[in-house]
């Protein structure tokens, strides 16, 4: 007889409207993304595609360097401006859209930069809230949340199941009767929380002199 999950722990719009959550939304970073992004919204151009994935790398800590021997920034950026009519599909809050562009990088599975490109372009730019990012905190705590057990998460990550991912976060957001705006973002900065000593917002990061209006040229390598 399979194992069943335990049952998922419940979360209160009040969880997701605290004081520490509205420190995350009001942070210098994500300032600096929101008018970044709303200052170049679209995605294609390589440079400032090349640049907006040097940003969100640096400021989400994706590691991208990791990768560099397989793909770089340019290489991404390439990928993605591939995607038809990826402005109106992010726009729309089509998931689909992260299944295919991480379809389009077989090199190295991206879920969570994936996860957060999309994400921030559909909140920052579109003033929607209808993607999801995934990120190691969402893989230790959601679970928990959602009454599933850690390995379907491995698993959606592994076959690049981004529309599957959303689904999830849906489903929570939905059995907890969260009727909250920015319900998906703030979830994300719940389940972060979750992993902070303390449990409070972590220090904002510095800001580089080249980010905002010029997007950071001497990041375009």
């Amino acid at each position: 007889m399979a194992r069943k999950p335990p049952p998922p722990l419940p979360i209160a719009e009040a969880d997701l409207n605290s004081d520490k959550i509205n420190g995350f939304k009001d942070s210098v970073d994500e300032q600096i993304l929101r008018m970044a992004l709303q200052q170049f919204p679209a995605n294609n151009d390589m440079e400032i595609v090349t640049a907006k994935i040097k940003l969100i790398d640096f400021y989400y800590s994706t590691q991208l360097f990791r990768q560099a021997k397989k793909i770089n920034a340019k290489g991404i950026a390439d990928r993605i401006i591939s995607i038809d009519s990826l402005d109106r599909r992010i726009a729309a809050g089509d998931a689909t859209v992260g299944d295919e562009l991480l379809a389009k990088i077989p090199e190295v599975n991206l879920f969570s930069f994936v996860s957060k490109y999309l994400t921030l372009h559909n909140y920052y730019c579109y003033s929607r809230d209808d993607f999801a990012i995934y990120d190691i905190r969402v893989r230790t705590f959601l679970p928990e949340y959602a009454g599933i057990f850690g390995i379907r998460l491995d698993e959606i990550r592994n076959r690049k199941g981004y529309t599957e991912f959303v689904k999830i976060i849906q489903q929570v957001i939905a059995s907890n009767n969260i009727t909250i705006d920015s319900a998906h973002r703030r979830l994300d900065w719940f389940l972060w929380l979750q992993g902070e000593p303390q449990n409070a917002v972590n220090s904002v990061s510095p800001t580089p002199s080249c980010v905002l209006y010029g997007l950071c040229n001497n990041w375009i390598s």
